[in-house]
């Protein structure tokens, strides 16, 4: 298989790191809210508000996360305007194509 284009693999490169930090984040949570019962009831003993807070902020995070990896491609420029891409798969598929990519292919 031929190298991937440049632009592509910035994008790539950069939704895999993305994609990792939300991981992270989601095995954390996991880790503390979800696997194990008994620490969910030792951190709100110990001190409810900020524990309930933590649990809001990394959930509110994978979602965004989530949500920012899947968001639309990006929008057409106003006159005069530069191009605003988002940092999502719908971008990197989007730079995909078939005419000029011929050897890339899905697996």
């Amino acid at each position: 298989m031929k190298e991937m284009p440049e632009e592509l693999l910035e994008v790539v490169q950069l939704l895999r790191s993305d994609l990792i930090e939300l991981q992270v984040r989601w095995k954390i949570y996991d880790q503390l809210y979800i696997l194990e019962k008994d620490i969910v009831e030792i951190l709100t003993w110990i001190a409810p508000g900020f524990f309930g807070l933590t649990q809001v902020i990394y959930r509110d995070a994978i979602v965004l996360g989530i949500a920012r990896m899947t968001d639309v491609p990006g929008s057409k420029p106003k006159a005069g305007k530069k191009d605003k891409r988002n940092l999502s798969v719908g971008h990197a598929l989007n730079l995909l194509n078939e005419k000029t990519h011929k050897t890339l292919k899905w697996f």
